[in-house]
């Protein structure tokens, strides 16, 4: 599935992939991004990803992330260590 980076909370290391697929925006959160060898994202990079069903909430969840193309907007780091 493909989709877009159209929200990123640095400060929680997490975000949210709007996708045609799905009506309800996907939750991805900067160890998934780690785990996939991107150490940076942007709103409006554009990811091919997988879903996978939330051990911790109800929704589901972005993995196995691939970045097809950088976006325009602000570049934040994950900041992986904050959050393990």
């Amino acid at each position: 599935m493909d989709g877009i980076l159209v929200k990123w909370v640095p400060s929680g290391g997490y975000g949210f992939i709007s996708t045609d697929e799905s009506k309800y925006d996907i939750f991805v959160h900067a160890k998934q991004l780690l785990v996939s060898g991107i150490g940076d994202v942007r709103v409006g990079d554009l990811f091919e990803f997988e879903i996978e069903e939330s051990t911790y909430h109800e929704k589901a969840r972005a993995a196995s992330l691939v970045r097809l193309a950088e976006g325009y907007g602000v570049v934040y780091e994950t900041q992986i260590g904050a959050f393990l």
